[in-house]
């Protein structure tokens, strides 16, 4: 046996026994608190209609944003030069031999599994799939790495090499794979030299960049979408062929002049006016534009559907098979959520509540029965404590169970059938059961 396989033998025990350890002391963690959350005593909840509102004219947002924040924010970017210098290949598939190499030609895959038996992206809720910048399908690997996709030819092993590779203008962010057709999501930005770090900040033009290739031809992927959306790309899931991309851009209001969110595609330059934009009215310390686009990723005819809400900014986002549940931080130390039903290309804000202190990540909020549990951090003379709170698909509070771990905070949750599992944790004392 050669040098290489026994070195990769001896890796792959040791990370064996690592990987076992590591379930063992997750399970351990994970345990130490089981909130029980399934509301037993109540009915079913009723959907609510939609309760948003929608400008009547331009001038009618810029009033209201005038009037309804309660401490203005600036919006404004600071960067420096070291860190914008990115290595972005041309926007075109180069096919490229040398880069074969990266794959020494002695390497010995040990065990490699069956065509039919593959990793694939770990995602929070069954059939929702979540981006991620390495996909396959068994016998490709597409692998997001340094603002460029490679297409890989990965099984059978003595065929490895590189197929192709997909240049991105811009930061390339995570991907999609769905049959014979791959979607590249990233972003770019671009602002004067003068605005680095000694100069005062300047505004940038950011926008999310949404790429679709035809991969039925791994050696050759063919360009089939291109469009892009002002803001700051937040996050997406796909459900079957209809991928969801949020997008977050600023309420800028400079010298009484907004800022109004556009998409850029083949056919132009589309601006959402203040007429299609839906708002809560409610007042707050900053506002931001959150789009959400449907794209049918296997449809190249069929236009992608949007709706624009002017919201909070985007904090953490779950998705079950029909709702997108968007949470933001209020100035109370509070969490505002929205519950916006989707539908294939169907987009509706239905609800919206609020409960006290934060959530850690998309983890702590889960879909279960008709209702929406969440757990959260709150800060109460500057002490912590931790909560569990059911809300029903109104968004209203239905149970709760608050006061966990005081003056420790939630490092991890999960939620599983009809119970919550937390993990808190504190510098002297890291575990409460």
């Amino acid at each position: 046996m050669s040098e290489l396989q026994s070195e990769i033998k001896r890796k792959t025990a040791v990370y064996g026994v690592g990987a076992v350890l590591l379930a063992l002391l997750s399970s351990a963690f994970c345990y130490n608190l089981a909130v029980i959350i399934e509301p037993r005593l109540l009915g079913q909840p009723i959907i609510g209609s939609t309760f948003l509102q929608r400008f009547s004219s331009y001038e009618e947002l810029v009033s209201f944003l005038k009037a309804s924040l309660k401490t203005p924010l600036p919006y404004v970017y600071f960067e420096s030069p070291w860190t914008v210098a990115w290595r972005v290949l041309p926007a075109s598939v180069i096919m490229s031999p040398v880069l074969a190499d990266i794959i020494p030609e002695n390497i010995v895959i040990l065990g490699a599994p069956s065509v039919s038996d593959y990793s694939q992206t770990n995602i929070q809720v069954a059939g929702v799939d979540e981006p991620d910048i390495v996909k396959t399908d068994g016998t490709y690997l597409y692998v997001a790495s340094n603002n460029s996709l490679f297409i890989l030819k990965a099984y059978p092993p003595e065929e490895a090499g590189v197929l192709s590779i997909i240049g991105f203008n811009g930061t390339l962010r995570e991907i999609f794979l769905n049959g014979n057709k791959l979607m590249i999501l990233g972003s770019s930005a671009s602002f004067p030299y003068e605005s680095y770090r000694y100069e005062l900040p300047t505004i940038i033009d950011e926008k999310a960049l949404v790429d679709i290739y035809d991969i039925s031809n791994r050696s050759n992927p063919v360009p089939v979408r291109n469009l892009s959306i002002s803001g700051n790309y937040f996050d997406s899931r796909m459900i079957n062929e209809y991928v969801y991309v949020i997008v977050s851009q600023p309420s800028y209001l400079l010298y009484d002049t907004l800022v109004l969110p556009k998409i850029y595609s083949e056919d132009g330059i589309e601006e959402i006016s203040a007429s299609q934009i839906y708002y809560a009215n409610v007042s707050d310390s900053s506002y931001a534009f959150t789009t959400v686009m449907t794209i049918n990723i296997q449809d190249d005819a069929q236009e992608p559907t949007h709706e624009t809400f002017l919201l909070g900014a985007t904090s953490c986002m779950y998705v079950s098979l029909k709702n997108i549940y968007i949470t933001f931080k209020t100035q109370g130390g509070g969490t505002l959520i929205y519950r916006i039903h989707i539908e294939d290309e169907i987009i509706k804000c239905e609800a919206n509540g609020e409960v006290p202190g934060s959530v850690l990540n998309q983890f702590s909020m889960d879909e279960y029965n008709g209702y929406f549990r969440l757990a959260t951090t709150d800060w109460i003379n500057w002490t912590s404590q931790n909560n569990v709170y059911v809300l029903d698909m109104n968004l209203t509070k239905v149970g709760s169970l608050e006061n966990i771990a005081s003056r420790e905070t939630i490092y991890s949750v999960r939620f599983m059938g009809d119970r919550g599992y937390v993990v808190t944790f504190r510098q002297v004392d890291p575990f409460f059961a």
